[in-house]
């Protein structure tokens, strides 16, 4: 393995010119490392994070922007795989060596609140917005579960041979499931029936689908692909290797494509339908497996060996400029010019001493859709070119946070 990580880093070196071209980049804010070997995370509604951590079962931790405090663990024996949050708060547990387990969390402490073992090897776990609970299980395929607070029932199950490595619904009850290649099905609360399957040589390993439809997947020989569903079909719109082992793949608000990749770090993308640009790459050298994408733009990393970590991701210094030599005399945030606009404006703020700064924007649900600064600047007038071609029309907002300074300015984005 020594070897193989050498050969990488002698190539990442080698196309070290081509990374530093790259729009946007990572933070590693946080760390932890106190249990086992994290095999996935998952966030709930109130930005309670949960990891599965192998031997070790459950965790719950709370994070405050710059460290992670553990406040609960239970361990029911098994290996811990997949971890998923429903909208009620329930977590459910997908463990390689126990079936599925449902917990509740109160803020100090999780209770196992139900257990089924249908057997095989269960190694992802997706919820539905009715509230059912999708199982994949490597050795017994897709299975459905209700839960209705005090136990699980299984309802259906499909199994066309291989291995199931992940699931994950679209917001039309569609479910999607990793093996070899791509398998849709549809659910009508007692049965699933394969609607469309493509077989790429892939080895699809993590799935995530974007609030378009869009199927993205993680491929551990291939990189990651873009999928188009229309019912009946599922057609490959693009693809992209940058090497490694991809396992982990995440969708942000802003529509920002996260990819766990061992051997190969942190990556993002973005996608315009039809091919993939790599915005951002780090690597610290861990095990990266899985990831989500929490409503403030947190990246939150099950990161193997190394435990836990949380990233920020934002728009490359480049973009940012310090426009004045002349040390302003209060802390301002400036209306955005042009606005309206289309499809870039200009956000220009001052500082009147050294602070740490975060620049956001929102959208008018009140969800971060992308972080432009994040990190500490000398006082100074600054402008930041704003890129919004990902976005749709609409109002948005842009929020500044200094030190006691908060200020936010309305956006129009006209196309």
């Amino acid at each position: 393995m020594n070897i193989l990580r050498t050969t990488i880093s002698i190539l990442l070196l080698i196309t070290l010119n081509v990374s530093a071209q790259l729009t946007h980049s990572f933070e590693k804010t946080a760390a932890t490392k106190q249990f086992g070997f994290t095999r996935d995370v998952a966030v709930s509604g109130d930005g309670t994070v949960f990891a599965a951590h192998g031997e070790n079962g459950l965790c719950a931790y709370s994070y405050n922007g710059s460290s992670f405090t553990n406040i609960a663990n239970i361990d029911n024996g098994g290996y811990a795989t997949g971890v998923a949050v429903s909208p009620d708060g329930s977590i459910f547990l997908a463990n390689a060596q126990g079936g599925l387990r449902a917990y509740s969390f109160d803020g100090s402490s999780l209770v196992n609140t139900a257990h089924i073992d249908d057997g095989g090897y269960a190694s992802g776990v997706a919820i539905s917005e009715d509230g059912t609970v999708f199982l994949a299980n490597a050795e017994g395929g897709l299975i459905a579960y209700h839960y209705n607070g005090s136990s699980l029932t299984n309802t259906a199950q499909i199994y066309d041979g291989g291995e199931y490595r992940d699931v994950a619904v679209a917001g039309d009850g569609t479910v999607f499931v990793a093996k070899g290649g791509l398998i849709a099905y549809s659910y009508d609360g007692s049965a699933f029936v394969k609607t469309a399957h493509i077989e790429d040589g892939s080895n699809s390993s993590g799935i995530s689908v974007a609030d378009d439809g869009t199927i993205f997947v993680a491929c551990s020989g291939g990189g990651l692909r873009a999928y188009s569903f229309d019912g009946s079909s599922l057609v490959n719109t693009a693809h992209i290797d940058d090497g490694g082992i991809a396992l982990g793949v995440s969708v942000s608000e802003d529509g920002t494509i996260f990819v766990a990749n061992t051997w190969d770090g942190l990556r993002a993308y973005s996608f315009d339908g039809t091919s993939f640009t790599n915005t951002a790459h780090l690597d610290d050298w861990g095990y990266p497996i899985k990831l989500v994408t929490s409503q403030d733009g947190t990246i939150f990393v099950a990161n193997g060996e190394s435990g836990l970590a949380a990233y920020v991701y934002s728009s490359s210094t480049t973009h940012l400029a310090n426009i004045s030599a002349d040390i302003p005399k209060e802390f301002r945030l400036e209306q955005n010019y042009p606005n309206p606009f289309n499809p870039s404006t200009n956000i220009t703020f001052s500082l009147p001493d050294k602070k740490y700064v975060k620049l956001e924007v929102y959208n008018s649900l009140g969800k971060v859709i992308a972080v432009l600064v994040n990190e500490e600047k000398d006082a100074g007038t600054y402008n930041f070119k704003y890129d919004a071609s990902r976005l749709s029309s609409g109002i948005y907002y842009c929020l500044m946070r200094a030190g006691n300074f908060s200020l936010s300015r309305k956006m129009v984005l006209l196309k």
